[in-house]
């Protein structure tokens, strides 16, 4: 029995599957990034839906990332959530924004909120243009000549809350 092997036909074949396999890669690679592209706009949009959600049910550990008395509400939200793909797939990042509420009773807005409450860092309080500074305390009308601090602005399961309540999201789902 005789066997022959066309080399001619058999370059030919291997050429066209070569070249289908390269352009079957180069569309994955293509549909990939849509795909990241649909699956972070997605994601953004449930993990603010969680966080909302999760701040109406425990609002001790995250009114600090809205603005004030709106806990867990989409229109007062105090932070951002971006994604980025790239060549190692899909990241996410959240930014803080300014409150542009103001306190009650209170007569100046408090600047970086939602960053200095996140992550736990000690506000000083001075009078401005008055020699007393008043304030209430548990229902206490209290005056002090001096500056005060406050250690754990936002109480205490304020600190990371936003952090935790975001790695939750990917961890949990």
């Amino acid at each position: 029995m005789r066997i022959t092997f066309d080399n001619k036909m058999f370059k030919k074949d291997m050429k066209n599957i070569i070249d289908y396999s390269i352009g079957f890669l180069d569309g994955v690679k293509k549909g990939k990034t849509d795909f990241l592209k649909i699956i972070g706009l997605e994601t953004v949009e449930l993990m603010k839906e969680y966080i909302d959600s999760s701040a109406r049910v425990n609002p001790g550990i995250l009114h600090h990332v809205y603005e004030w008395d709106q806990t867990g509400s989409p229109n007062a939200r105090l932070f951002d959530i971006n994604y980025t793909v790239s060549g190692l797939g899909l990241s996410f990042k959240s930014t803080f924004s300014q409150s542009r509420s103001i306190k009650s009773g209170s007569r100046v807005p408090f600047y970086d909120k939602a960053r200095i409450m996140e992550a736990g860092i000690p506000v000083v309080i001075r009078p401005r243009q008055a020699q007393v500074l008043a304030f209430n305390d548990n229902g206490e009308e209290v005056f002090t000549q001096g500056p005060i601090k406050i250690s754990n602005p936002g109480g205490d399961n304020v600190q990371g809350g936003f952090e935790k309540t975001f790695d939750e999201f990917f961890n949990r789902f």
